[in-house]
Parts: C-alpha cells; structure tokens; sequence
C-alpha cells in the first residue's frame, strides 16, 4: 500500500515551480495549489536553494520598463526641439537677406549641430530598440511611438538637407 501512495504522488516540477514564482505573476498559494504542495514548502525551497525574491525580481522588472519608458520620453523630446529649432532657422532663413559671414558661419554650425544631434538621437533610440528587443524577446512588432520616432527622425533629416541646400545656393 506505501508503493501505491507513493507511486499516487508525484514529485513536484521545482523547475515549473521555481520559474512561476520568481515571475510573480501568481500567488504563492496559487503555485502550491497546482502542484499539490503547501506554500511552506515553496518557501522551505526557496530559502535553500537561494531562489531570487519575488520582490526583487518584480522590482528589477519595474525598474527596467520605467528606464525605457523614461528614455523614449526623453529621445521624443529631444526630437521636438531638434524640430523646433529647424522650424526656427527655416524662419530665418527665408525672411531675412543673406547676411555678414558670421551669420552664415553660426548657420553652418547650426546645421552641423543639429546633425549630429540627429546622428546621437537615432543612435539612442537604436540601442533602446535592441535593449528593448532583447529583454521582451520581440516578435518583431513596431509599436506607434517608434514609427513616429522613424518619421520625425527622417523628416528632420530631409529638412536639414533642405537648409544645407539653401545655404549652399546662396
């Protein structure tokens, strides 16, 4: 009868186990219940194993989506002024006369300036995309907010061009 109990119980899936609840995604009662275990025993082997605490991964996990979040607000205000500053020498450019050469010299620089923002700006937002990728393992999907990134990034470029053009014109 103790083989027929014994072979009845099966020896509980620690990997499964151990993954569930370093996720945080259930309760610890949750856990023990579909295992057929108590919640002390999670406990018991978690403290022996040196399993991480759930609230630290929870944590670190929190931490990290807050860090991107973070970064793509900042890369998409950056933009804005990138944007806004071309708005402006676009302005100047077309109402005022051709200037000293220290006005065409600060223009130059400007527009070197502002290139290079760009260059720094798409190279943020391209190791944000691969840190991003890599931790959620992406399937590949663009969300809206990196599309928009894409295009105002290209359509600063294209009017950078344009100024550098004008400029080389006059």
């Amino acid at each position: 009868m103790d083989k027929a109990k014994a072979s009845r119980r099966r020896e509980p899936d620690w990997v499964a186990i151990r993954r569930m609840y370093e996720d945080g995604e259930k309760t610890i009662a949750a856990i023990a219940a579909e295992h057929g275990i108590t919640p002390s025993a999670i406990q018991r082997r978690r403290a022996a194993e040196g399993w991480l605490k759930r609230s630290d991964k929870i944590t670190k996990r929190r931490n990290s989506e807050s860090g991107d979040s973070d970064r793509k607000a900042l890369i998409a205000r950056l933009l804005k002024v990138v944007d806004r500053n071309l708005k402006l020498m676009e302005i100047q450019m077309e109402s005022s006369e051709p200037g000293t050469a220290a006005d065409r010299e600060r223009e130059t620089r400007a527009i070197g300036t502002l290139t290079r923002t760009i260059e720094k700006l798409t190279e943020l937002q391209s190791e944000a995309d691969v840190a991003r990728s890599a931790s959620r393992h992406s399937s590949g999907a663009i969300s809206v907010d990196d599309s928009e990134a894409d295009r105002l990034r290209l359509e600063i470029a294209e009017r950078i061009l344009r100024i550098g053009e004008r400029y080389a014109a006059r």
